[in-house]
């Protein structure tokens, strides 16, 4: 009876010390996930401090993409103006010299009739 009672306590101290063991098992695997969980957690978190920091750059890019095609609108309207401004004078130019050559012909006709008066 007592190898009996002595192989039952041994079954039982075998039974309690594998289930010590599959405890720490799970608990050490637990405790590796936990550290897993938080690197992959830290991971993220620089990860999306990143993305956000590329977003941020990405608008101010947008931004400055913006204000360069509104500078590029004022220069065409100011190179438009020049043109208008250059056409204008060119047409007066124009005037200017019809007037002077018909001022000069009435010149040239008036020297002509002060010569043959004297």
């Amino acid at each position: 009876m007592n190898n009996v009672l002595y192989a039952s306590v041994l079954c039982l101290s075998y039974q309690s010390h594998r289930y010590t063991l599959s405890m720490t098992t799970h608990v050490s695997n637990m405790a590796a996930d936990m550290v897993q969980s938080e690197r992959l957690e830290a991971e993220a978190t620089v990860h999306h401090d990143l993305a956000l920091e590329h977003a941020n750059k990405a608008e101010a890019d947008q931004l400055e993409a913006t204000t360069l095609q509104q500078h590029v609108a004022e220069l065409e309207a100011d190179m438009e103006r020049e043109e208008l401004i250059v056409e204008t004078n060119l047409v007066k130019e124009d005037e200017f010299h019809a007037k002077a050559v018909e001022e000069q012909a009435e010149a040239d006709t008036l020297a002509v009739q002060v010569a043959t008066t004297e």
